[in-house]
């Protein structure tokens, strides 16, 4: 429907129904839709927090492929989120299995003092 040299030239038709509209029509970008560098901000704004699941609601999807990109970038931060919280869970496991068999060692270490009559 528009070039690309039409939303370079800041005019804010280009991004008709996008969720960079919405960010304009909430005041949170200028309205010729803003530099690259504020384009990738509020980018990242929406991501980061997306990534970690922690869904802040200011940038959503206004379009069907911003909503398979949004479900997509979902997906990759519940898998990452599991397999941090998966790890961390396997830590803690090992971490408790290597403190009962040192705990047991030194009850074999106190029991073989105690049948030979050493002193601890």
């Amino acid at each position: 429907k528009h070039s690309n040299a039409d939303c370079t030239a800041g005019s804010s038709d280009c991004w008709e129904g996008t969720w960079i509209m919405r960010q304009i029509y909430n005041d949170k970008l200028p309205q010729e839709g803003g530099s690259e560098w504020q384009l990738y901000i509020r980018s990242l704004n929406w991501a980061l927090p997306t990534l970690v699941v922690v869904v802040i609601g200011d940038v959503v999807p206004t379009t069907s492929p911003e909503t398979l990109y949004a479900l997509l970038w979902m997906l990759v931060g519940v898998t990452i989120n599991a397999s941090i919280v998966g790890n961390v869970a396997n830590i803690v496991a090992n971490l408790e299995t290597d403190s009962s068999d040192f705990a047991n060692a030194i009850d074999n270490i106190r029991n073989f003092l105690s049948v030979h009559h050493l002193s601890h």
